[in-house]
């Protein structure tokens, strides 16, 4: 299935994804979607770092 989380109602990503634990952990309270999704592929720690850097530009662009 497919969800849609809003980068200001999605939690922190952690920055590392364990040796153990490949995947992306997505938490949110939105209701209608699953409050923890995990995401895996193949090069996470780039994707880890897109996210991350998407999230941040936007959310600097959203306290203005």
């Amino acid at each position: 299935q497919r969800y849609f989380i809003p980068y200001d109602k999605m939690d922190d990503i952690p920055d590392k994804i364990g040796f153990f634990n490949r995947g992306i952990l997505f938490k949110s309270n939105l209701a209608d979607v699953p409050s923890d999704i995990r995401f895996q592929g193949f090069g996470m720690k780039t994707i880890v770092k897109v996210v991350n850097e998407m999230r941040s530009t936007y959310m600097a662009k959203e306290r203005k």
